[in-house]
């Protein structure tokens, strides 16, 4: 018996080559017969082919000696199938936020979905689309009631492709914190002459190029995209000057009476400094999860790096004074402080890691932004 040995070795070792090389040649094949853009012609030719049948006999043959089924090999393409900078978002390029982008996301990723729009039957009815028949939308609660949200895959839509769907995403301009701008900002952006001068989907002022470490340069000086105050501005900026640590609208606090001046990355001396490298997307807020402005989001980002603390889902920042009102004090040992420069003042803030209670300051601030959420209308929805 010994010395047939080696050649048991030799068929078990060539039954799984034989495994690798057919189930190769099979998913070679399977794409070819499913796809529905391929010509009748050839699926009939691939069809009639003697050998066809054989090789999936022979595989699904190999399959069950090596104990691997067509359901795990299917459950391994799928992984990670879902693009990184998918952003769930509405018929108005708005995103969607917390658990209602997550749930979007997953149902994207569940359902091979590729287009990152996400409505209500009667939205897209209003943009001249029809929901197909027989298409299944994802729940959503809100505070009112629960709507049923499509994806645009699911619709008449001729923008469904997926591919035009996510160049779009791609090509939207992003602050230096790498968020989109709000829609207003946007169209103000887009449809300005310069914006086509530029490949770059980043847009900074000339205060967050300093604070990113470079600088505008001296020949585009000027050259800039105006952004007017919204109309609202004035009523906002009395309650904004009461907290200029937060964001109220479209605009950095502090400076919401005035015009943003938008500069593209590639007109700073180093555009680099403004990339999806260095400008990864990180959400900063108060204990009322309320954003901070793009301006103290960058140097918050950088602290966190420096010091190693939490970014995700968001990074909760809070003053001494904002701390002890909730119960909480500093962690013994903590790292040094943020200290920043607010309107000529010096405004101390700690990250919810370095307290005694980070759990119920974590808490608090997603509250305060699932309480945001909820004021979205259902229309907007």
């Amino acid at each position: 018996m010994r010395r047939f040995a080696p050649h048991h070795m030799l068929v078990t070792r060539s039954l799984w080559h034989s495994a690798v090389f057919f189930r190769g040649r099979r998913e070679m094949l399977k794409p070819l017969a499913m796809s529905s853009e391929t010509p009748a012609c050839a699926v009939e030719e691939v069809a009639t082919h003697p050998q066809v049948s054989i090789n999936e006999s022979i595989c699904n043959s190999l399959d069950n000696l090596l104990g691997e089924t067509a359901s795990q090999r299917a459950a391994v393409t799928r992984v990670g199938s879902l693009p990184s900078y998918y952003k769930p978002m509405n018929l108005r390029g708005v995103l969607y936020e917390g658990d209602v982008a997550q749930q979007l996301a997953n149902a994207a990723e569940l359902r091979g979905f590729r287009s990152p729009v996400w409505a209500t039957n009667a939205s897209y009815i209003r943009g001249g689309y029809t929901v197909l028949e027989c298409e299944v939308g994802v729940e959503v609660s809100t505070s009112m009631f629960n709507v049923v949200l499509y994806n645009l895959q699911q619709t008449n839509s001729p923008e469904a492709d997926s591919c035009v769907a996510l160049a779009s995403v791609k090509a939207m301009p992003l602050c230096a914190t790498g968020r989109p701008f709000s829609r207003r900002l946007r169209l103000v952006l887009m449809s300005h002459p310069f914006y086509t001068r530029f490949k770059s989907q980043y847009w900074v002022t000339e205060e967050e190029a300093a604070a990113l470490g470079t600088m505008v340069m001296t020949s585009e000086r000027g050259r800039c995209v105006p952004v007017p105050c919204p109309p609202t501005v004035t009523e906002m900026s009395s309650s904004t000057s009461r907290d200029p640590r937060v964001e109220d609208s479209d605009t950095p606090p502090g400076e919401s009476a005035v015009p943003l001046m938008l500069y593209n990355a590639e007109q700073l001396e180093n555009p680099n400094a403004a990339s999806s490298e260095t400008c990864p997307r990180v959400e900063c807020v108060n204990a009322n999860g309320r954003r901070y402005s793009t301006l103290l989001t960058i140097h918050m980002r950088r602290y966190c790096q420096l010091h190693q603390l939490c970014t995700d889902p968001f990074a909760t920042f809070v003053t001494c004074a904002r701390l002890r009102s909730l119960g909480g004090d500093i962690v013994p040992g903590a790292s040094v402080p943020l200290t920043l420069v607010v309107r000529d003042e010096l405004l101390t803030l700690y990250h919810v890691d370095q307290t005694t209670i980070s759990n119920t300051l974590f808490q608090h601030a997603l509250s305060g932004q699932r309480k945001c959420m909820d004021r979205v209308s259902v229309i907007q929805v």
